[in-house]
């Protein structure tokens, strides 16, 4: 029971998916907007965010004994509460960059998707 990002980034994004969406969210589409807007930011970003991800996955073994990852929904939530109203900026900054990458995911511009489908049907 490691932290591990990527699952903890999963985790995050179906948690905030299903807040704002209920049961009609795609967390899978939101997930694919995440992961690809992090693999395009310039390299000298990726190390601090994986470790500020690493750091909140892990913050929760203290006391539930488990990282956030596996945590149950409402435990999720509580701690996303927690970090995006704490006093610490870096912890509020982590959690504006997934909840709004996940935002942006989760309602896809109909029109770019459309032209992005033609663009693939034309080159693919």
């Amino acid at each position: 029971m490691m932290p591990d990002a990527r699952s903890a980034i999963r985790a995050l994004v179906e948690a905030v998916a299903r807040r704002e969406r209920g049961d009609a969210a795609q967390p899978d589409v939101a997930l694919r907007f995440v992961m690809d807007s992090l693999a395009g930011m310039p390299g000298y970003l990726r190390p601090p965010i994986h470790l500020a991800t690493l750091a909140f996955d892990a913050w929760p073994i203290v006391s539930r004994g488990r990282p956030f990852h596996r945590l149950g929904h409402e435990a999720r939530l509580r701690q996303i509460d927690a970090w995006e109203r704490s006093v610490l900026g870096p912890c509020r900054m982590l959690m504006t960059l997934y909840v709004s990458l996940t935002l942006f995911g989760l309602w896809p511009d109909d029109e770019e998707e459309k032209s992005g489908q033609q663009e693939n049907r034309r080159y693919g």
